[in-house]
């Protein structure tokens, strides 16, 4: 379970990331969810960004984390 609230959101989030840990910017990925007729689409509840062979969790609901 992750609790964030809406004073832990920041600006909207672009489709890069300016990295903490390298400094570099990196492409901005987002999660899938199914709808009702059974395929999957594209959703901004959560969206994450990798760096090296990591991933780290960038927004939620199209906000960046302070």
């Amino acid at each position: 379970m992750l609790a964030v609230g809406n004073n832990e959101l920041g600006e909207k989030l672009g489709e890069v990331y300016q990295c903490p840990h390298c400094g570099e910017e990196h492409e901005i990925h987002y999660g899938k969810k199914q709808v009702v007729d059974g395929s999957w689409v594209l959703t901004k509840m959560l969206s994450f960004y990798k760096c090296g062979d990591k991933t780290y969790l960038a927004g939620i609901d199209g906000r960046k984390l302070k």
